[in-house]
């Protein structure tokens, strides 16, 4: 197993961690899953990403969406078909003539106002980056342009999360087309056709079909990989060393949420 096709990872022992939630400042009703990376390489970022998992720097973290009180829901724009709003286009506008001439006109800032807000202070690491496509020889932002432009290999960008239930987060859902992910199936469904089960209940399984499951689901944990006191061994091997009863729990919900993608050449640390 070469270090280089491996990503390294502790998870924390608890089944699930429970915190205050930043977007309705309620406590203790946050409900994720949580590990650390000490090493992630970016195709297994990208299967995590298409499973529900974010990270903070090495932090990464999945919301347990049927349990915490402001459900969150991959979002991604498909940048190849992606159409720019007009609204958006008078945003963009602004912007470029403020790189332009340093400043802004009054008027035209208080009238635009919301809309400026919206890019500027809930996008995340500033204009949402679908539109962050900017000409350093012209010093400005590209308004009728698409990272595929650019960027040929770019399909999807991902705007984190959408969360219903809060109005700050809601501008993702104007960047057209956009898809949400299913929290049960994890496959992707149009946003405009989500919206009116979200309105019902801010926990939806938005996959329509019944029958349809996760495909990706890992319950063989003989594919799981495990560090044990610097040795690495599959997990039927360290379970045969240290016949802990807790740890088939633990393990099983640690394959269930990293996917079968993702488990065989992702190297579990017990600690």
């Amino acid at each position: 197993m070469e270090d280089e096709y491996v990503s390294v990872f502790h998870f924390f022992k608890n089944k699930e961690s429970v915190g205050r939630c930043g977007y309705c400042n309620s406590r203790n009703t946050l409900y994720k899953n949580d590990m650390w990376a000490y090493y992630l390489t970016s195709l297994d970022y990208q299967h995590l990403i298409d499973r529900g998992w974010r990270r903070s720097g090495r932090y990464m973290y999945k919301p347990i969406n049927e349990k915490t009180c402001c459900p969150m829901y991959t979002i991604r724009c498909d940048v190849e078909k992606f159409r720019i709003s007009k609204s958006q286009k008078k945003v963009l506008k602004i912007i470029n003539d403020f790189l332009s001439k340093g400043k802004l006109e009054q008027d035209l800032y208080k009238k635009k106002n919301e809309e400026w807000k919206l890019f500027l202070e809930n996008g995340e690491g500033g204009i949402p980056a679908p539109y962050n496509i900017m000409d350093l020889n012209k010093n400005k932002f590209e308004t009728n342009t698409s990272p595929a432009e650019h960027v040929p290999s770019i399909k999807f960008y991902y705007m984190g999360y959408y969360i219903h239930s809060c109005p700050k987060m809601k501008y993702k859902g104007n960047f057209s087309p956009s898809y949400l992910l299913c929290p049960e199936t994890y496959t992707w469904h149009a946003i405009e056709k989500c919206l009116p089960k979200l309105e019902v209940s801010k926990y939806s399984r938005l996959e329509e079909d019944p029958c349809k499951c996760d495909e990706d689901e890992l319950t063989d944990l003989r594919k799981v990989v495990v560090n044990y006191r610097g040795a690495e061994m599959h997990y039927n091997s360290y379970r045969s060393i240290n016949p802990d009863p807790e740890d088939d729990e633990i393990f099983r919900l640690y394959a269930k949420i990293i996917g079968s993608k993702c488990a065989p050449h992702m190297l579990y640390v017990k600690i």
